[in-house]
């Protein structure tokens, strides 16, 4: 997995990348997800549910699991965990494109407003801009 975050003025663009994609890559928008965070504004991981803002109700990608990141899918949504040992304390409801290639998850992106955290739990994987 890895994440590229960019700050412009006062955007985010982030993208988390579970796969390679080699064929044709299609995109679910505004779908609907939480971003997931600690007592110390850590961001730890995210929800992404299986209703889209646009779209309504779809079949979410299949996901599997990467390295040491904690992946866990249900037919309502996935959940994805940075760092598995933190427990949330916070949520913060946005929407994201999901990335998908032959029914497999391949990404997720997030263009979000005044995002403020803490990078420190995804850092190890990220690529700041």
């Amino acid at each position: 997995m890895k994440i590229t975050f960019e700050k412009l003025s006062n955007l985010s663009l982030i993208y988390i990348k579970l796969k390679e994609s080699n064929g044709k890559v299609k995109t679910i928008q505004d779908a609907l997800c939480e971003l997931l965070f600690d007592k110390d504004n850590n961001w730890i991981g995210i929800n992404i549910f299986n209703e889209s803002k646009c779209c309504g109700e779809f079949i979410l990608p299949n996901v599997k699991s990467i390295g040491n990141i904690n992946i866990q899918q249900t037919d309502e949504m996935v959940t994805i965990l940075f760092n598995e040992m933190t427990n949330t304390y916070c949520k913060r409801e946005e929407l994201c494109n999901v990335d998908y290639n032959e029914n497999e998850f391949l990404g997720i992106e997030i263009i979000l407003k005044d995002f403020n955290c803490n990078t420190e739990v995804i850092a190890a994987f990220t690529i700041f801009r």
